[in-house]
């Protein structure tokens, strides 16, 4: 099964740099974007927080291939400067959850399986986020410093340590506000860095 599975998403990637190698200079899916995204820190042979964030949701949305995020959101996840593509969809994931898809509400069965699919991730996002962020705080020299510099961090942290026996993940992360200043840290995060590994 897992070797099938390794097979079609090596065939997912082939397809997707062939069609975007063409010169549509568009991506016509989020699997597409990720997958150049993939091929790209392979070329460049970039492993950390970002390969690994880019490989589970590979993982994910190819096994939940009825997904369709919107054209405008996939622009502006995968052409936006700020962050590589699989941050930016973990970003969005975030802030906008399930607002990024289109369903196809003409066909009952597909809309149910899309809804499905789309539940699934969802439920993962808070765990993904938090690795992401836990494997930059693997980069720094001492480990609670990325809870210093950036205390929004710190404070989900807590929250999950102390409620997520009473509030589910996506409550625990409903303060929408504080991911967003998250994020605008993190387009900082070499100078955090610097920062945190001075001593």
């Amino acid at each position: 099964m897992k070797k099938n599975f390794n097979k079609f998403y090596f065939i997912l990637i082939f397809v997707a740099f062939n069609v975007y190698s063409k010169g549509t200079r568009e991506y016509r899916s989020i699997l597409q974007c990720l997958g150049m995204e993939e091929m790209a820190l392979h070329k460049k042979k970039i492993q950390g927080p970002v390969y690994k964030l880019n490989q589970t949701l590979i993982s994910e949305v190819a096994s939940g291939n009825l997904m369709q995020v919107k054209r405008e959101i996939i622009e502006n996840i995968c052409f936006a400067k700020d962050f590589s593509p699989s941050v930016n969809f973990l970003k969005s994931l975030l802030i906008k959850e399930k607002k990024i898809y289109n369903f196809d509400k003409e066909n009952v069965k597909i809309y149910r399986l899309q809804l499905a699919a789309t539940d699934a991730l969802q439920q993962k996002v808070p765990n993904l986020f938090f690795q992401y962020l836990i494997s930059l705080q693997g980069l720094t020299n001492h480990p609670d410093c990325l809870y210093k510099e950036i205390p929004e961090f710190d404070y989900f942290m807590k929250r999950f340590r102390y409620l997520q026996g009473e509030l589910t993940p996506q409550k625990l992360l409903s303060d929408k506000g504080k991911i967003r200043i998250i994020f605008e840290r993190l387009k900082n995060f070499s100078k955090v860095l610097s920062k945190c590994n001075k001593s």
